[in-house]
């Protein structure tokens, strides 16, 4: 997680899963990518062996880490949160557990990005409040 993102639209970026698969052409020029393969280089373990260093995509290989999903709730205030910027929450490999823990989170942050629009019906659904 970083806090004081160099992004122009957020103030911190949050990864409680690192990893994804190349799904489509549209994938082939993924800065996370490039993003990885530098994390992994300099020694940051969630990043290591996440890209196809041959073909120069996501192997496929999508890591969760829970020790994360409570951290945005230890801040003093709200803010504008780039989650996932390095992968897919919403990824098949990710479970079921673990959007539903971020979604806390994302309570008191927000700014998920998707890569898998297709999962976003399967992962969300409607709460019913009262009765």
């Amino acid at each position: 997680m970083a806090l004081g993102s160099g992004i122009e639209w957020t103030e911190a970026t949050w990864n409680p899963v690192t990893g994804c698969t190349r799904v489509s052409a549209g994938c082939d020029n993924c800065y996370a990518v490039s993003l990885t393969r530098r994390l992994d280089a300099i020694g940051l373990e969630k990043y290591r062996g996440l890209v196809n260093q041959g073909k120069g995509h996501f192997n496929g290989i999508v890591r969760t880490h829970e020790d994360l999903l409570d951290v945005p709730l230890s801040w003093p205030r709200s803010r504008l949160v780039f989650v996932n910027s390095m992968s897919d929450l919403l990824h098949p490999s990710v479970p079921d557990a673990q959007p539903c823990g971020a979604a806390c989170s994302m309570s008191w942050i927000g700014k998920p990005l998707k890569r898998l629009p297709a999962a976003i019906g399967t992962a969300v659904r409607p709460i019913e409040i009262g009765g």
